[in-house]
């Protein structure tokens, strides 16, 4: 069984940190005869190419926003106030797994955190941008996932519609940022109706793609990006 490193969601501050991983990324990793190495983000970066002696990949997941100054920009008022630890060593990971072309999936925060560590940008509120629902107020997380989906254009030939099968594909929603200039190497391969990215992936890696979706909280075609993965370690 391949092993896949997941670094861990975070909430609170100080003493009231916590850090998480939810049990649906989980239950997808097993199902796919994938083993999650959990990484708490208060490992320090200099452990990094250590630690991915004992994995084949990496899979970043959701949670709250990047810091707009690592991609130059000043906050938002909408913007969360995150963890500085956590934002560290993701972008640490990505540039090393890159760099070693190995298999990266990224889910929603995890894909603009891809983007941003290859020099992308970032929209800080989708609402500034677009008329187009992509996050409930005052709903849970799974709860709103499994009502609101709206449809993604694939493009073409992108390694995103192959693997999926299709050039068109309904995702679920819950994010209120997404990616603005693409980073080094990164390519925007699936829009929503309001344009907004919703697919990246990396031209020149086997395999490093982006969802602004939840593929782990999905069930059908979406299993393709799973099995992709897996495959790829």
């Amino acid at each position: 069984m391949k092993r896949v490193l997941v670094p861990m969601a975070t909430s609170g501050q100080g003493t009231d940190a916590e850090a998480f991983v939810r049990e649906t990324y989980l239950q997808k990793l097993f199902e796919h005869d994938m083993f999650p190495v959990l990484l708490p983000p208060t490992v320090t970066t200099a452990w990094i190419r250590q630690i991915m002696l004992s994995v084949q990949g990496l899979l970043l997941i959701g949670g709250v926003d990047v810091d707009p100054a690592l991609y130059g920009a000043e906050r938002h008022n909408k913007t969360d106030k995150g963890s500085t630890d956590r934002d560290s060593v993701e972008l640490a990971l990505v540039r090393e797994f890159v760099r070693d072309g190995r298999p990266i999936l990224a889910i929603c925060r995890g894909a603009q955190v891809l983007n941003v560590a290859l020099g992308g940008t970032l929209i800080q509120h989708l609402p500034d941008v677009s008329e187009v629902s992509h996050r409930a107020e005052n709903s849970t997380i799974y709860s709103y996932l499994a009502k609101h989906c709206h449809k993604v254009v694939l493009e073409p030939g992108s390694k995103v519609g192959t693997i999926l099968g299709t050039t068109e594909i309904l995702l679920n929603s819950i994010h209120h940022q997404a990616v603005a200039s693409p980073g080094t190497g990164i390519r925007v391969v699936g829009r929503s109706e309001d344009g907004i990215a919703e697919f990246i992936e990396h031209c020149d890696h086997p395999f490093c793609v982006g969802t602004q979706g939840h593929p782990e909280a999905m069930t059908g075609v979406t299993d393709r990006l799973w099995e992709a993965f897996a495959k790829a370690l």
